[in-house]
């Protein structure tokens, strides 16, 4: 029998994890989240070290940066004195293959006009940077210039990488935040050693503060961006940390924080945030109540790694917004009955270390497009066995489901009990149990809204003995490949991959 339960014992930075390492692992196989912006490394807090040639193939994360939507729109740059003042720099790093933020000061460059003198370029601990600014122009010209040097350190300048050390330029865009499309690079100085660092910069302005650990003595700027159509608010240097974290906006202003978002990366591993219940011995999820105004977190949280450390203990977090600007919460649904759309995107594939699983997207919607209640939304599990469709039970027992309190058919469309069971948004993850014998699995929707219930047609996955489903029809398959142990690859995949019922080695 597999250990699943873990208790957390904030008495030292150093714990016993086995139990937590093993959901922290199971956790992290979950499919890629869509729409999320990935933040998953720290920037470097020490000398550069390596020699890089400009990377390939990131401008999928550059135009995710490109295309952040601002909950508030800054004013247009008229003078020199409207770029003044605090700025969130967010960019894609090379070294950590991560979009990370920091926040930076910017102020006139004493005795000149049009100067201005950037501090935080790359984090707290880099030297003040001088840019130019052509107000007519519309940019900020960064020339080659000392970054950092510590002792016993070459120094390193920061450089433009693309054309080989001639000067950043950042173009102010209409809504007063500045792209730099560039890359740049620390260079230690003498050219024995240079290092890319990121391959596009943008600053904007924060959009509000958040207050944080010890009972809200301490705060950090942050940059906040809502997607109203996603009912998404994501918070980037969450906790002063850097990263961002994504938290879903509710009807009741409830507010949801997915515990698997990464918080922190250093030596000791990926932490992840988890809140804290009153005792301060168990992780929970972490959940938050709002205004039009702020976001009050209801636990307090910390980071917590599969290594056994964690980031200590973030009380009375608190998010506000600045300059008038507020939140947009959705609009409440009304109850009535509707037939939900087919779940979409079923995949069965077998892990090496804990099974079958299958992995899905629920639309919380009608056939016709439109909105539906979560608290009335359901799906259900299904298999075929010698010909014979059947509902499948998750039982609540040692040898299958130990988180559940009893057996579960219809599964409440957010519920998730942290082990066997994940929900991100309409993305789910089920593992499962005495599959053996199994020809096919499927799942429904069902929706009980205006005191009636309805369901959607079942979509079912063909089993195949290797675990690996569907590569046999190209039009089930859509042409997509799978490794040899069922998991889909993407373009640029290494090694024997299946497609279309055929095995290939790609090299």
């Amino acid at each position: 029998m597999r250990m699943k339960k873990f208790t957390l014992m904030i008495v030292a930075a150093l714990m016993a994890v086995t139990a937590n390492a093993q959901k922290l692992e199971r956790a992290q196989l979950a499919r890629p989240m869509q729409n999320r912006v990935s933040m998953t490394a720290s920037p470097m807090q020490s000398k550069v070290n390596s020699v890089t040639r400009p990377m390939q193939g990131k401008t999928q994360s550059v135009e995710t940066i490109k295309q952040i939507k601002k909950a508030r729109k800054a004013a247009a740059v008229s003078s020199i004195d409207d770029l003044t003042g605090t700025w969130m720099q967010i960019y894609y790093s090379g070294f950590d293959e991560a979009i990370l933020s920091t926040i930076i000061e910017i102020t006139k460059t004493e005795g000149s006009e049009n100067s201005i003198t950037i501090t935080g370029w790359w984090g707290s601990w880099t030297e003040p940077i001088e840019a130019k600014v052509d107000i007519a122009a519309g940019t900020v010209t960064i020339d080659p210039q000392l970054l950092y040097e510590y002792e016993g350190d070459s120094p390193a300048e920061l450089i433009n990488v693309t054309t080989e050390g001639a000067a950043l330029i950042g173009t102010i865009e209409e809504d007063g935040s500045i792209s730099f499309e560039d890359e740049w690079a620390a260079h230690i100085i003498g050219g024995e050693q240079s290092y890319e660092y990121a391959l596009f910069t943008m600053l904007v302005r924060p959009n509000g503060k958040m207050n944080y650990m010890n009972n809200g003595i301490q705060s950090a700027d942050v940059y906040i961006e809502q997607d109203i159509e996603e009912e998404t608010v994501y918070v980037y240097n969450f906790g002063d940390y850097g990263r961002a974290i994504e938290l879903t906006m509710n009807s009741d202003k409830t507010i949801e924080v997915s515990s698997d978002q990464i918080v922190y990366v250093s030596s000791n591993g990926d932490f992840y945030i988890y809140g804290l219940n009153e005792t301060a011995d168990k992780l929970i999820d972490l959940t938050a109540t709002g205004t039009e105004t702020t976001i009050t977190f209801d636990q307090a949280w910390t980071g917590y790694a599969d290594s056994g450390y964690w980031l200590g203990i973030n009380s009375d977090c608190i998010i506000t917004l600045t300059d008038g600007s507020t939140f947009v919460y959705p609009a409440e649904i009304e109850d009535v009955a509707a037939t939900p759309a087919t779940p979409t995107d079923l995949e069965y594939e077998v892990t090496p270390k804990y099974g079958p699983r299958i992995l899905f997207n629920v639309p919380l919607q009608d056939v016709d497009g439109n909105k539906l209640r979560k608290d009335r939304f359901f799906y259900q599990i299904y298999y075929m066995k010698d010909g014979t469709a059947s509902a499948y039970t998750l039982k609540a027992s040692e040898d299958a489901y130990t988180e559940l309190e009893s057996d579960m058919e219809l599964i409440p469309y957010d519920f998730t009990d942290g082990w066997d069971i994940f929900t991100e948004k309409e993305a789910k993850r089920v593992y499962l149990y005495g599959t053996d014998g199994w020809e096919k699995v499927g799942v429904k929707s069902i929706y009980q809204g205006g005191g009636e219930t309805h369901e959607s047609e079942i979509v079912w996955y063909d089993i195949v003995d290797t675990g690996i489903s569907q590569v046999n029809t190209t039009q089930q398959n859509g042409g997509k490949a799978f490794n040899l142990a069922g998991q889909q690859v993407k373009q640029g995949y290494k090694g024997i991959v299946i497609k279309d019922g055929k095995k290939f080695v790609i090299k």
